[in-house]
Protein backbone atom coordinates (compact mmCIF):
# COMPACT_ATOMS: atom_id res chain seq x y z
CA UNK A 1 0.00 0.00 0.00
CA UNK A 2 2.77 2.44 0.92
CA UNK A 3 4.59 1.72 -2.34
CA UNK A 4 1.43 2.49 -4.27
CA UNK A 5 0.99 5.84 -2.48
CA UNK A 6 4.63 6.75 -3.16
CA UNK A 7 4.24 5.92 -6.85
CA UNK A 8 1.07 7.96 -7.08
CA UNK A 9 2.73 10.88 -5.27
CA UNK A 10 5.75 10.72 -7.58
CA UNK A 11 3.47 10.67 -10.63
CA UNK A 12 1.56 13.71 -9.36
CA UNK A 13 4.80 15.63 -8.70
CA UNK A 14 6.18 14.76 -12.16
CA UNK A 15 2.95 15.85 -13.85
CA UNK A 16 2.99 19.12 -11.91
CA UNK A 17 6.60 19.78 -12.88
CA UNK A 18 5.91 18.93 -16.52
CA UNK A 19 3.28 21.67 -16.55
CA UNK A 20 5.78 24.31 -15.41
CA UNK A 21 6.98 26.73 -18.01
CA UNK A 22 9.37 29.64 -18.18
CA UNK A 23 7.65 33.00 -18.34
CA UNK A 24 7.96 34.64 -21.78
CA UNK A 25 10.39 37.51 -22.16
CA UNK A 26 8.85 40.75 -23.41
CA UNK A 27 11.13 43.24 -25.13
CA UNK A 28 10.20 46.91 -25.29
CA UNK A 29 8.87 48.13 -28.62
CA UNK A 30 11.49 49.62 -30.93
CA UNK A 31 11.40 53.40 -31.29
CA UNK A 32 10.08 54.80 -34.59
CA UNK A 33 12.47 54.85 -37.55
CA UNK A 34 12.72 58.66 -37.44
CA UNK A 35 14.25 58.33 -33.95
CA UNK A 36 16.30 55.18 -34.58
CA UNK A 37 17.93 56.21 -37.87
CA UNK A 38 20.10 59.06 -36.46
CA UNK A 39 21.16 56.78 -33.58
CA UNK A 40 22.33 54.11 -36.02
CA UNK A 41 24.09 56.61 -38.29
CA UNK A 42 26.02 57.98 -35.30
CA UNK A 43 27.65 54.60 -34.62
CA UNK A 44 31.37 54.51 -35.42
CA UNK A 45 31.73 50.71 -35.40
CA UNK A 46 29.43 48.07 -36.85
CA UNK A 47 30.06 44.33 -37.11
CA UNK A 48 27.79 41.71 -38.69
CA UNK A 49 28.26 37.98 -39.23
CA UNK A 50 25.70 35.61 -40.65
CA UNK A 51 24.46 33.78 -43.71
CA UNK A 52 22.82 35.07 -46.86
CA UNK A 53 20.80 33.14 -49.44
CA UNK A 54 20.04 34.17 -53.01
CA UNK A 55 17.52 32.46 -55.28
CA UNK A 56 16.58 33.11 -58.89
CA UNK A 57 14.16 31.33 -61.17
CA UNK A 58 16.90 28.91 -62.31
CA UNK A 59 19.61 28.89 -59.65
CA UNK A 60 20.44 29.79 -56.09
CA UNK A 61 23.24 29.79 -53.56
CA UNK A 62 24.03 30.68 -49.99
CA UNK A 63 27.13 32.18 -48.42
CA UNK A 64 28.71 33.08 -45.11
CA UNK A 65 28.80 36.85 -44.69
CA UNK A 66 31.04 39.00 -42.52
CA UNK A 67 30.77 42.80 -42.59
CA UNK A 68 32.84 45.14 -40.44
CA UNK A 69 32.70 48.90 -40.60
CA UNK A 70 34.90 51.29 -38.61
CA UNK A 71 34.07 54.89 -39.45
CA UNK A 72 34.32 55.13 -43.23
CA UNK A 73 36.54 52.02 -43.55
CA UNK A 74 34.67 48.90 -44.63
CA UNK A 75 35.67 45.24 -44.82
CA UNK A 76 33.12 42.82 -46.27
CA UNK A 77 33.55 39.15 -47.08
CA UNK A 78 31.05 36.67 -48.53
CA UNK A 79 32.24 33.10 -48.96
CA UNK A 80 30.35 30.14 -50.24
CA UNK A 81 30.63 26.95 -48.18
CA UNK A 82 32.76 24.27 -49.89
CA UNK A 83 29.83 21.89 -50.43
CA UNK A 84 27.86 24.58 -52.34
CA UNK A 85 30.94 25.59 -54.31
CA UNK A 86 31.37 21.99 -55.54
CA UNK A 87 27.72 21.77 -56.61
CA UNK A 88 27.90 25.11 -58.44
CA UNK A 89 31.12 24.08 -60.20
CA UNK A 90 29.45 20.86 -61.37
CA UNK A 91 26.45 22.79 -62.74
CA UNK A 92 28.66 25.08 -64.84
CA UNK A 93 30.95 22.22 -66.00
CA UNK A 94 34.16 22.99 -64.13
Amino acid sequence: MRSRVLRLGAAVVLCALAGCRTAPVFYPAAPPWEVRRPQLQARQHFDLSGRVAVATAHDGFNANLHWEQQGHALAADARRPARNRRRADQRIGR
